[in-house]
């Protein structure tokens, strides 16, 4: 790489970005920066690329010290709008090499910008300074590792040992499935990933079931909490909730209960008792019926 190449890449993420820092009024509404993944995870032969996506994560971190808005948005690939929707040849090569399970969408984005607009993820929960989309753990990370120099980083090693049950046994983890396929309706489901949810968390932060109240949301507990890796791919900086956690638990709840579940929704204010019925009510182990009646329910 030439050192005219390092500055066309780096010039506009580095230079672009401090000036708007510099000149900028400090009485802004929203700072935001669209970074990309490969300031995280690295990209071969783009180093300068990388770099000044990493420079945007390190600036937010700075104005947040600063006591200034930023947030820098670190997008991974993004499926079905821009380079790869124009070019879907090379999205399908990504496909056989599994990396397109680190892909979010056009909607997800607009969903996170919002929230990064706003400020908050809910009215008591302040947006951190960088979001990282494009993140997998579990199987998922591992099954990259032959072809992904990346995901053999050391940085990543609780992702890579992170599973889909969590440490547990397939005859731990049977259980559940089974509750939920014996489920009468959809509150049943839900006490069912309630429970599961506040065992989980009881153990991950070494207290007793008991000592866990529904009423709150998850975000009132810290601790590295032991969920398996997530689908989405949010890696949120928080001083509540450790990053890991919301990338894990969304990644346990798509990939067990097979449920559509935003990591806004993990991160805000809504109880556990709430986010258990939210989760059960997209479940795809859950069958339609069950699902209608729970509306009906809820209506009534």
């Amino acid at each position: 790489m030439t050192y005219s190449d390092w500055v066309v890449a780096t010039r506009p993420k580095i230079q672009g970005s401090f000036n708007f820092h510099e000149f900028l009024p400090n009485d802004l509404d929203f700072f935001i920066m669209l970074s990309s993944v490969s300031g995280v995870i690295g990209h071969p032969g783009q180093a300068n690329y990388a770099a000044g996506n990493t420079f945007q994560n390190g600036l937010a971190h700075f104005r947040h010290r600063q006591g200034l808005k930023a947030t820098s948005i670190d997008l991974g690939a993004v499926s079905d709008i821009g380079y790869f929707k124009e070019n879907m040849e090379k999205f399908a090569m990504l496909k056989r090499t599994g990396t397109t399970k680190m892909s979010i969408r056009e909607h997800e984005i607009h969903h996170i910008v919002l929230a990064a607009m706003s400020g908050y993820i809910t009215k008591d929960h302040e947006m951190p300074p960088q979001l990282t989309t494009g993140l997998l753990g579990g199987e998922d990370l591992r099954s990259l590792m032959p072809t992904s120099p990346w995901a053999h980083d050391s940085k990543f090693l609780l992702l890579r040992k992170s599973d889909g049950s969590s440490g547990a046994t397939a005859a731990e983890a049977d259980p559940m499935l089974e509750a939920i396929a014996n489920a009468k309706s959809l509150f049943e489901v839900a006490g069912v990933v309630q429970d599961t949810l506040v065992a989980r968390l009881a153990k991950g932060l070494h207290i007793e079931s008991v000592d866990v109240n529904v009423e709150r949301p998850l975000h009132a507990y810290g601790g590295e909490i032991s969920f398996p890796p997530c689908h989405l791919k949010i890696l949120l900086t928080t001083s509540t909730v450790d990053s890991l956690v919301a990338v894990e638990i969304r990644n346990w709840v798509m990939k067990e209960l097979k449920s559509e579940i935003s990591i806004l929704d993990i991160l805000s204010a809504m109880p556990i008792h709430d986010l258990a019925m939210k989760i059960s009510a997209s479940s795809k182990l859950v069958s339609e019926q069950l699902r209608v009646e729970g509306d009906a329910s809820k209506q009534a």
